[in-house]
């Protein structure tokens, strides 16, 4: 997990976070909404047990199954929850986690036996066989995410095809989820092979939310489960079951920004918190400190350090070109970037440059007024890559009453992909 600015909030979101309703105006509002895929505590999540059954709730959802990275440790506690919140189905589950695949084993509490970090297809094939006689729904987790990864992409390992899957007993596949990738490779193969009627057997689709931070998350897809008139009287797990050994499932898929509500509490409550800590500092000063716009250059002192990290995407640089006019073809599919050394699209320079602003505006901030900012642009970014920024102040200058800070950024393999200065005013209103 990457360690990020509100990483201390990890097991302890206040629970008045999830108290909220939201869905996407394309859902029919009749609809029977199941997540696949949660993660909690017991592994990269940021939510209790409980925390996940109130934010599957507040996002429209029936039910839900927990399935935390090679452990079930939390599938009993969330279970023993089930009669205080009898307006959602909970289902345990199992993410099984390699770098080669993940797979996601629906409807068991655990998993037992070692799970090997670079499988091969006979054991990834056993594994299937033996979650499938314990009971379990398969399905296939991410493919486009997971062949992206750094062992896959240095040849280091190779995702089992999707023909392979089928023919070893796997059930469903994701398409979507909270990374708002999407997987129109496997929507096309499934939809041929049911016109050809080449099919062994139902074969369903979800949209997994893969939920594991909910202040930088939100739901971009939901998976109906299309139950009878009769199933609706007790929608329990082996209906739900059933209908997806049935295939019987259709996605709704919403990639369409969208500030999640827990971040827009932190916000608001961290606002709060800084225009109670200005004025206790405004009634404690006297003459010109009481006035509006004071400096507070006395806060900060050199060697400060203050990091966080976000996740690029491919929508945010299409946005970013659509508002400064640059459509560079570096930074779009196509022939010209397959020819360059890159080989394919790269982030925006600015956008990943842009980090340092919110070391100025949010975390030496708020009220931080840039004067110089100037940047190194070292690597390339790719879309869906996490860059971890650093910033140091290097200077605290009490006569200008300017504060001067270094940022690098670094990737998951530890190499620096940009390096840049600011110097600002730090002001207080």
């Amino acid at each position: 997990m990457e360690k990020d600015v509100n990483y201390k909030l990890r097991g302890k979101i206040p629970d008045h976070f999830f108290n909220y309703k939201r869905t996407s105006d394309i859902l029919p509002k009749d609809g029977f909404f199941l997540d696949t895929h949660v993660h909690s505590t017991a592994s990269d999540g940021w939510m209790t047990p409980e925390q996940c059954i109130k934010w599957e709730i507040a996002n429209g959802f029936h039910a839900f199954v927990l399935t935390d990275h090679n452990t079930g440790k939390n599938n009993k506690p969330i279970l023993k929850l089930q009669d205080k919140y009898p307006e959602i189905v909970i289902i345990p589950g199992f993410e099984w986690t390699t770098i080669r695949i993940h797979l996601n084993f629906l409807g068991i509490e655990d998993f037992p036996g070692r799970i090997p970090m670079n499988p091969n297809d006979d054991k990834i094939k056993e594994e299937i066989e033996k979650a499938k006689d314990m009971g379990a729904v398969v399905q296939v987790d991410h493919i486009p995410w997971t062949v992206n990864e750094p062992w896959h992409r240095l040849g280091k390992c190779t995702h089992p095809t999707r023909e392979q899957l089928l023919e070893w007993g796997v059930d469903g596949f994701e398409i979507n989820n909270e990374m708002r990738w999407y997987d129109p490779k496997t929507v096309i193969w499934l939809e041929n092979l049911r016109k050809e009627k080449k099919l062994p057997r139902p074969i369903f689709m979800s949209t997994g939310t893969d939920v594991h931070n909910p202040i930088n998350e939100w739901v971009s897809g939901w998976t109906e489960i299309l139950l009878t008139p009769e199933e609706r009287k007790n929608p329990n797990w082996a209906v739900i079951k059933k209908a997806l050994l049935e295939g019987r499932t259709r996605i709704w898929i919403d990639h369409d920004y969208y500030m999640p509500y827990e971040a827009k509490q932190l916000k608001l409550e961290r606002e709060k918190k800084q225009q109670k800590e200005s004025s206790s500092i405004l009634e404690s000063s006297s003459g010109e400190n009481k006035e509006s716009g004071v400096i507070r250059i006395d806060e900060f002192e050199v060697g400060m350090t203050r990091e966080f990290s976000h996740t690029f995407r491919q929508q945010e640089t299409e946005t970013m070109a659509d508002l400064i006019g640059d459509h560079n073809p570096f930074h779009y599919e196509g022939d010209f970037i397959k020819k360059t050394r890159f080989k394919k699209p790269i982030v925006h320079g600015l956008l990943v440059g842009g980090m340092i602003s919110h070391f100025g505006g949010e975390i030496f901030g708020p009220g931080c007024l840039a004067e110089t900012i100037d940047f190194k642009f070292l690597k390339p970014v790719f879309f869906g890559e996490t860059i971890r920024a650093i910033a140091k102040i290097t200077e605290v200058d009490k006569t200008t009453k300017r504060l001067s800070f270094m940022m690098e950024c670094f990737n998951k393999k530890g190499e620096k992909v940009t390096e840049g200065r600011a110097t600002c005013i730090p002001y207080r209103v």
